[in-house]
């Protein structure tokens, strides 16, 4: 019972988790995975306990026959018939058994697949509806980890855990078993297995627990390198970088592989200490044996250090594979402490909607009312006491210099930030909610990227298009295309708008991934559009033709830009100009 106290909060944290999490038919497949558990536990005592009937069917051939013989179904039968029968019940259990094992080792597995599934979906699902300030604040590659190798850890600590119950329900059957075949020694010989047990796994579980704790750190950090590496990939190759970027790589690397090699290493040494334990025990036995019987009672310490012999066979494999698997939950259980605190975590802030829906006067959209915004609250504000209306069918432009808040006034009315102080509030009359507006809302900003699929796949990426016919689906990814002036590069493509795009658009130039990007943002003819630095990768002529193009797209479309180039200003009737956190407004 030590185990379970040792960590009980471990256990706590995973009962808790699991609850949490939504499996399919979790309760039916607990159910059934216990059964097969018991089962198998069954039919592991019964296939071990036939073998003992046998030694003495051997051994004590004349006794046993008279014990048989007094049995009336059994009295008929030949002692040969006797051996035959035994031996056809002990391989029948035994077969049995295996294709039991086997079964229940499939479910189990696909079972704890399935949690690990759904851990690392809930973990998302968490994750995207959190705050944009936590985005901010967090390293992607942390997450990454997060929801990928602490979610795998962590359902390999659930499984560990079952095949350590099985493991500790076998040993306990035959210590009870020895217990009743002769009680004196039975208890030295476990009082000595369990303690020298006991004294290995102290030495042990605080130095696992430190491997565990360094290899789940070094894990991520190796993990962020390889993302920046690849992030800059073309800074690397152009300043010949590969050495560094190697040589950097195989630091951290070596870092925690050497944590692995340590844990490996530690693994290796429970099988070769209880070898040890082993002989040891039975020269213990032995002596016990003589001490308690004659020395011409040969036969019978023969019987008891067969039995002794065939238990301990059977336990202290079962002992290393218990100390293997309590190294392991030590091992584990950082991530589980991990994932359980992101599962579980209060810090998580909820992703809501960051202003409010109200009746306004019929030609506003959006009313901005002494909204103020920082970062951080010791930080000085982006926007100060700012109040401002955007109306309906506006052409609104944002500019400024770089770092003075365009992209955060971007952030604000779309409800990614929420105002410091102040409030930001939306017509009803336009959407009753944020799922109203975020189907008549497009989009498109210079840090968006491409998918991994087609050009046809990346401009309806996001789009509801189940119910489109092929004729409808042409004729808006034509209008999309002629919009953007993106028809010049497709058409000569051989695959034309199902031309494969590979990731971040790596197989296009800048200018050409920047217009299918505004080809989304416009897919689904919205009513609100909003550009931060659409064209910034794209010339002064492409760029006017493009603003030219959407503002003729829907005229009675909402339109905010944020934008460096002036020669586009024309095409809009309201400017916004950020300086030292004051907006500055011209235009009706």
């Amino acid at each position: 019972m030590f185990i379970f106290k040792k960590y009980k909060n471990l256990l706590l944290r995973s009962y808790k988790v699991l609850k949490k999490l939504k499996i399919e038919n979790k309760k039916k497949s607990v159910l059934k995975l216990t059964l097969l558990s018991f089962l198998s536990y069954l039919l592991e005592l019964i296939s071990l306990g036939s073998i003992i009937p046998l030694i003495f069917l051997i051994l004590k051939k004349d006794q046993m026959m008279e014990y048989v013989n007094d049995i009336d179904y059994l009295s008929e039968f030949s002692y040969s018939e006797i051996l035959v029968i035994s031996i056809s019940a002990i391989l029948f259990f035994s077969v049995l058994k295996f294709f039991i094992l086997v079964y229940f080792n499939y479910y189990k597995n696909f079972f704890f697949a399935k949690v690990q599934t759904s851990s690392s979906s809930y973990l998302l699902e968490k994750y995207l509806n959190n705050s944009y300030f936590f985005y901010l604040k967090k390293n992607v590659s942390e997450l990454i980890a997060n929801i990928k190798a602490e979610a795998e850890r962590f359902r390999g600590f659930l499984s560990i855990l079952i095949d350590l119950m099985f493991e500790l329900f076998v040993i306990s059957s035959i210590l009870i078993f020895l217990l009743y075949v002769n009680f004196i020694a039975s208890v030295v010989f476990a009082f000595f297995i369990i303690f020298s047990s006991y004294l290995f796994l102290k030495i042990v579980k605080k130095y696992t627990k430190r491997i565990g704790e360094k290899k789940s750190y070094f894990y991520k950090v190796v993990n962020n390198h390889l993302f920046l590496i690849f992030k800059n990939i073309k800074f690397i190759k152009i300043f010949n970088l590969y050495d560094y970027s190697i040589k950097t790589f195989k630091e951290i690397d070596t870092k925690e592989l050497k944590q692995t090699a340590k844990y490996l290493t530690v693994s290796s040494i429970p099988k070769i200490y209880f070898d040890f334990i082993f002989i040891l025990s039975t020269i213990i036995l032995i002596c016990l044996l003589f001490f308690f019987f004659k020395e011409d009672d040969t036969l019978v310490i023969g019987q008891y250090l067969s039995i002794y012999g065939l238990m301990a066979f059977r336990v202290l494999p079962s002992i290393s594979r218990i100390y293997s698997y309590i190294q392991q939950i030590n091992f584990y259980g950082n991530s589980v402490t991990i994932f359980s605190n992101n599962i579980f975590s209060n810090t998580f802030r909820e992703n809501k909607n960051n202003f409010l829906f109200k009746k306004l006067s019929q030609n506003i959209l959006y009313e901005f009312s002494k909204v103020q915004f920082k970062y951080n609250k010791k930080d000085k504000s982006i926007i100060e006491n700012t109040s401002f209306k955007i109306n309906f069918g506006d052409k609104i432009v944002i500019t400024g210099p770089s770092g003075v808040g365009k992209s955060t006034i971007v952030d604000l009315i779309l409800g990614v930030l929420e105002p410091t102080e102040g409030k930001i509030f939306i017509n009803k009359n336009f959407a009753k909610n944020f799922n109203t507006l975020k189907n008549k809302l497009g989009y498109v900003s210079q840090d968006l990227k491409l998918i991994d699929g087609s050009i046809k796949e990346n401009i309806t990426f996001g789009s509801d298009i189940k119910n489109l016919s092929k004729r409808e689906m042409d004729e808006r990814l034509n209008k999309c295309a002629a919009t953007t002036n993106s028809h010049s590069f497709i058409n000569k493509l051989k695959r034309k708008f199902n031309t494969k795009i590979y990731e971040d658009g790596k197989n296009l130039s800048a200018g050409q991934r920047q217009r299918i990007l505004i080809a989304r943002s416009i897919f689904n003819n919205p009513k609100l559009l909003v550009m931060d630095e659409p064209t910034s990768a794209l010339d002064l002529n492409n760029s006017n033709k493009i603003i030219k193009n959407i503002v003729k797209f829907n005229k009675s479309m909402t339109l905010i830009v944020v934008t460096h180039h002036k020669t586009i200003l024309k095409n809009f009737n309201k400017f916004l100009n950020i300086n030292n956190s004051k907006i500055l407004i011209k235009g009706k």
